[in-house]
């Protein structure tokens, strides 16, 4: 993986992902998140990952270069995720969401463009009564918006929003 090498980026391709003109089944395993913070070194967990026979990581925080580096050195792809206050009234308190933006922004500028990583999950699981609280619509428009924020600074990479079967109705339409 070089830097650059968007050929080679996994995308979607119907219900299915691909590399360039080849077809990609994701296998992927959660990694972290750690009391204390990231590992000081991944190589002896991605290396484990790897001969278990994973493809991809699923972080619940953005990752670091670093990190990356070493899931690229392992032949690993990265889906990071967005960690911010969904599980807040984040539309009814000034701030939380804009932060949530920011900090997409920011982490997409700084890494989006490594080849190891794959994707971004936006949000994660906003819970059913705040959802209903907020209003599903709104909460639904936000998380799109934050989808749309990151395509525009990252297109090449894959947007997604994690839920569960009680806010099955939360499926951003982007």
């Amino acid at each position: 993986m070089t830097d650059g090498d968007h050929h080679d980026r996994w995308q979607t391709d119907g219900k299915f992902f691909r590399a360039g003109s080849r077809r990609v089944r994701i296998n992927a395993v959660t990694y972290g998140p750690f009391p204390g913070g990231w590992p000081a070194s991944f190589d002896p967990d991605f290396t484990a990952i790897v001969k278990a026979g994973f493809n991809s990581i699923r972080l619940y925080d953005l990752p670091d270069l670093d990190l990356l580096e070493a899931a690229a050195r392992n032949g690993l792809r990265v889906f990071g995720g967005l960690k911010w206050a969904q599980s807040a009234d984040f539309l009814g308190t000034p701030g939380l969401y804009t932060n949530a933006v920011v900090q997409l922004t920011e982490a997409l500028r700084e890494v989006g463009t490594h080849p190891a990583l794959a994707g971004i999950y936006v949000g994660n699981e906003v819970p059913a009564d705040l959802a209903r609280w907020m209003g599903p619509v709104k909460v639904r428009e936000a998380i799109e918006l934050l989808i749309e924020t990151g395509r525009e600074v990252a297109p090449h990479l894959l947007f997604a929003y994690a839920n569960y079967p009680s806010t099955e109705y939360l499926e951003p339409e982007n």
